[in-house]
């Protein structure tokens, strides 16, 4: 009987820790602690009031992860989608990119044409399969 007793307090004390487990990473998650670097994640509601969600091709999470459903091969990678911002939006001729950082959800291009520098920094970062630019800057 003793061990019963025992063993039923055992399971309750592992259940119970499992239980705040969950609820402690499902608070976290609501409260945007999880990192960038979780490769295609969504950002949370924190990060999109402090940093919005992208400059292009969609500039809202609703519009990005509908346009992400119907996209086009470009869209799955980093270097073609850096490629046609610069020459679609931003206008520069014969754009030649060049990864400054790197990561598995988030690149930072340089920008030349022609052998000049154009000072342009152009961030991309993958939500879901889709990459988007998410800042530029001079």
């Amino acid at each position: 009987m003793l061990k019963k007793a025992r063993k039923r307090r055992w399971m309750i004390s592992v259940g119970g820790l499992l239980g705040v487990l969950i609820i402690g990473a499902g608070i976290a998650a609501s409260v945007g602690t999880l990192p960038w670097s979780v490769e295609g994640a969504l950002p949370s509601q924190r990060q999109l009031r402090e940093e919005g969600f992208a400059v292009w091709p969609q500039d809202t999470v609703e519009e990005g992860l509908e346009g992400c459903a119907d996209a086009e091969g470009w869209r799955f990678d980093a270097d073609e989608t850096a490629d046609r911002y610069a020459r679609d939006e931003l206008r520069y001729p014969e754009p030649h990119l060049r990864p400054v950082d790197r990561e598995s959800s988030s690149v930072h291009y340089g920008i030349t044409s022609d052998g000049v520098d154009l000072g342009s920094i152009v961030h991309l970062r993958k939500y879901d399969r889709c990459w988007f630019v998410v800042s530029v800057s001079a």
